[in-house]
């Protein structure tokens, strides 16, 4: 269980992920080169498509807003419940202790690219000496690829596109609105997932299966 919980932060960033070309410049080409960082294991290539650390922060964030609600607080086991507890507190150890999740998550996503567990094939899992560790290293990544793409929806530099992305570990589909940015070089990167919330509760409705 308490494994499943902090996975599903995991799994928020790897169904916004599915190159390294990096020549995309509209969305749906943005989407084509994550999958191809992905199939080729290119963990550099993929940092530069999707902002690794600002998905994690919100999904963690929507993570701690939604633990307020005391039924879902009720779910957890206690010392689970306590340590999100102090970390969603704004104080410099509430801070330090998100801190630590997001980065062993961060780990455990590009361990998952570099390995090629998130192209299907076997990971190579990192020991984590990180207090953490225990908690991602018995996630299973799977393969998750991008396999519908809507219409995006274009504001200044920005769009936002719904996509699918599918996870062959669990042969389920995941709907996902990507927000994408236009950088300075003129090409375009994922860097945020707006139905955060959604995508929590889906995840959370399978994990009490």
């Amino acid at each position: 269980m308490l494994k499943k919980i902090v996975a599903s932060l995991v799994f928020l960033l790897a169904i916004g992920l599915a190159g390294t070309g990096m020549a995309a410049t509209e969305p749906a080409g943005a989407l084509d080169d994550i999958n191809r960082a992905i199939d080729e294991a290119d963990s550099k290539a993929f940092q530069q498509l999707v902002d690794i650390d600002g998905i994690l922060a919100d999904s963690l964030n929507a993570f701690l807003r939604e633990l307020k609600n005391p039924e879902t607080a009720s779910k957890l086991p206690p010392l689970l419940a306590l340590m999100f507890s102090q970390a969603a507190a704004q104080s410099e150890g509430g801070e330090t202790l998100r801190g630590l999740l997001r980065s062993e998550a961060r780990n455990f996503v590009l361990n998952g690219i570099e390995s090629g567990a998130f192209a299907g094939r076997k990971p190579i899992v990192a020991n984590s000496q990180n207090l953490f560790g225990p908690i991602f290293s018995a996630a299973s990544p799977g393969r998750k690829a991008v396999i519908g793409k809507g219409k995006p929806t274009k504001s200044g530099n920005m769009w936002l596109m719904p996509f699918t992305v599918h996870d062959y570990g669990n042969e389920r589909d995941y709907n996902v609105k990507g927000r994408f940015t236009r950088q300075n070089d003129g090409t375009v990167r994922l860097t945020g997932i707006e139905n955060i919330p959604a995508l929590l509760a889906q995840i959370g409705a399978e994990n009490a299966e």
